[in-house]
């Protein structure tokens, strides 16, 4: 019972009738033992020791795959299933310990559907940065994990201890709901359950493929959880106990952070050990071309980064990318190569690189001795680098240059239908193969709408052409600091430009949750007042922030002028 996380009844009578239970089993399976023994066969011995038929069934199931239980099979589908994967690896090794500590290492037959659903139900509570607060790092190992539940508990008591504090305000019941909703500790998202869901029933398959498991392979239960998890949500509204599920959010990319990257050292002269600090080096690999080809061509951050050599190809006069190891069967297209990366010297370059060894254009990603994917190696580093130039928000990272191509085609005047070619998208009846090579010519004269607004020119230094200016947004920029409250408010803002300096201390809003805390201070100015001011002073001048949370501050506070 405490193996299975059960506790004793405190009632006697019941415990009194689960050890009379327990100790007539034990009789039974001594007798149904010993006629065995006697020559009987198990189904003689089960019928004499009054054994139900339908338990010897269920018997033979559980050892058909002995020893089969949540650890092993999770070994299994790590070790066996995901052995090409290390991205995969990691991912089921974080369902296994989730299963572990919510199921304890039963025997996988033991478990049914109900328990996957209630496995689901339980991780939809998850708070988004579960498992990362022990603090360990490279330097420091060994600290605690906290437990799963514990941490369930932790996210509930201070969302429960919000609640109270934001009632105290003088605000309206609607306005007070939308305040919680926006503080509230972000849970798992959708989408994350559903990976999860994949990767415990990865275990079950694995068991049946590598362990002779002879149970029935867990069926798909996401449709069930998600009906049930709505009846739950809808119960906790009623409660007072809404939980917030965490939303992927993914933009375009601004003029002015598109201005940052093609403006940047990377582009203009780096160092070659740090990208993101001005040198004398132009680089042309993958941090070089990638971020171009996703932000003029629309291809994934996968299919750009395993393109061949000889996936470069001149189709019907048009030289064009062959996507064709990718996502889906739909995925396989022509895409004609932009204008703008020919006049940067792609096709060159190109040619460069295929006088030397190797198969892939971007080597330096693909050969890398991990089983990880390529976009999640090229991602850590693009990462890295979008860091060191301050323009790392999550919400326009790599993948987000194919929805900032896409929102320019549109704006462009594509038709849908030549979007969802170039995208790879499915298009109705037709592969995007054959709907591309009909279309190439028309497709590079759409392709070749999108304008970033660069200048190209010929450098003498580097031997090829460069970026020499993005005209997008030709604002002067400037870096503001923002002090922020408790709840994300600006408190001061201030910048030094020049001999310019400039700050200015804002009082809260009725609104905010710091105004019933705020200390009278003389010389703070009335938010939309204060606002006011601070766009007089910017002027035209394009502002520079030191992370989202400021940046999301400023957007805020600027709309109350």
């Amino acid at each position: 019972m405490q193996a299975l996380g059960f506790e004793p009844s405190p009632e006697p009578e019941i415990r009194q009738k689960l050890y009379a239970r327990s100790f007539g089993a034990m009789r039974q399976s001594n007798k149904l033992e010993r006629r065995i023994e006697e020559g009987d066969s198990v189904e003689e011995g089960a019928d004499r020791a009054g054994v139900p038929s339908e338990i010897v069934t269920e018997a033979r199931l559980r050892t058909t795959g002995r020893g089969v239980t949540v650890e092993t099979a999770f070994d299994a589908s790590i070790s066996k299933k995901y052995s090409s994967s290390k991205d995969n690896q990691n991912h089921a090794r974080a369902a296994k310990r989730v299963a572990l500590d919510f199921w304890g290492n039963v025997p996988l037959s033991s478990l049914t559907e109900d328990d996957f659903v209630a496995l689901l139900l339980f991780m939809r509570r998850f708070p988004v940065p579960h498992g990362r607060n022990h603090g360990n790092n490279r330097h420091m190992k060994g600290r605690p994990i906290l437990n799963k539940r514990l941490e369930v508990e932790m996210a509930d008591a201070a969302d429960a201890d919000l609640r109270p504090t934001i009632d105290r305000l003088d605000l309206s019941e609607r306005e007070k709901q939308a305040m919680i909703r926006v503080t509230l500790i972000p849970r798992l998202s959708i989408q994350t359950l559903k990976k999860h869901h994949a990767f415990v029933r990865a275990a079950f398959i694995a068991a049946k493929d590598h362990l002779g498991f002879g149970g029935a392979v867990m069926p798909v239960v996401f449709s069930t959880f998600r009906a049930r998890a709505k009846v739950i949500a809808e119960q906790e509204a009623g409660e007072g106990r809404t939980l917030m599920q965490r939303r992927r959010r993914r933009l375009s990319w601004s003029d002015e952070r598109l201005t940052a990257l093609f403006t940047s050292p990377i582009y203009a002269g780096c160092r070659p050990a740090r990208r993101h600090m001005k040198g004398d080096s132009i680089i042309r690999d993958a941090i070089y071309w990638c971020p171009l080809i996703g932000a003029t061509t629309a291809l994934r951050p996968e299919e750009a980064l395993q393109l061949l050599k000889n996936d470069i190809v001149r189709r019907n006069g048009i030289l064009a990318f062959h996507v064709h190891d990718s996502k889906t069967d739909s995925s396989e297209r022509f895409v004609p190569i932009p204008n703008v990366l020919l006049r940067l010297g792609f096709a060159e370059w190109m040619n460069e690189q295929r006088e030397l060894p190797g198969q892939f254009l971007f080597p330096e990603v693909a050969t890398v001795e991990t089983q990880s994917r390529l976009s999640e190696i090229f991602g850590g580093r693009f990462t890295s680098i979008r860091k060191g130039l301050k323009i790392d928000d999550a919400a326009e990272d790599f993948y987000a240059l194919r929805r900032t191509c896409n929102s320019r085609w549109h704006a462009a005047d594509v038709l849908p239908s030549d979007c969802q070619a170039l995208l790879g998208h499915k298009h109705g009846d037709i592969t995007n193969l054959h709907y591309t090579d009909r279309h190439l010519q028309r497709l590079k004269i759409l392709v070749d709408r999108i304008d970033y607004r660069l200048e190209i020119e010929h450098s003498a230094t580097h031997g090829f052409p460069v970026i020499v200016a993005c005209k997008l947004d030709e604002r002067p920029r400037i870096q503001i600091a923002i002090d922020l409250d408790a709840h994300g408010y600006a408190r001061e803002v201030s910048w030094s430009a020049d001999q310019e300096q400039f700050s200015i201390r804002i009082a809260p809003m009725r609104s905010w949750p710091a105004f019933q805390d705020a200390e009278a201070d003389p010389i703070a100015i009335y938010a939309p007042a204060a606002a006011g001011k601070l766009s007089a002073a910017l002027g035209d001048r394009e502002p520079k922030f030191r992370s989202d949370a400021e940046l999301d501050a400023w957007e805020y506070l600027t709309s109350l002028a």
